[in-house]
């Protein structure tokens, strides 16, 4: 979570919810390390109002769990 934070590599700006894999996609961050890899970092997501409440890092991976394997959305 920290990698794309204003602390991190490169700030990955939130990405309001309802967010699907597609606006996480879009808000896709690129670095390429000293050593020459690309890597993309994933914005959390944001639900704005009285108390924000945030969500980044291994909590996103549910997105790509439900995309490879649907049936885990049951």
């Amino acid at each position: 979570g920290m990698v794309g934070s204003a602390q991190g590599w490169r700030e990955a700006p939130y990405v309001a919810v309802p967010a699907g894999a597609d606006a996480l996609v879009a808000g896709l961050i690129t670095v390429t390390t000293s050593r020459g890899a690309t890597v993309s970092i994933v914005p959390g997501v944001i639900a704005t109002g009285e108390l924000p409440d945030v969500m980044r890092g291994e909590e996103t991976q549910i997105v790509g769990a439900l995309a490879s394997d649907p049936m885990l959305g049951t």
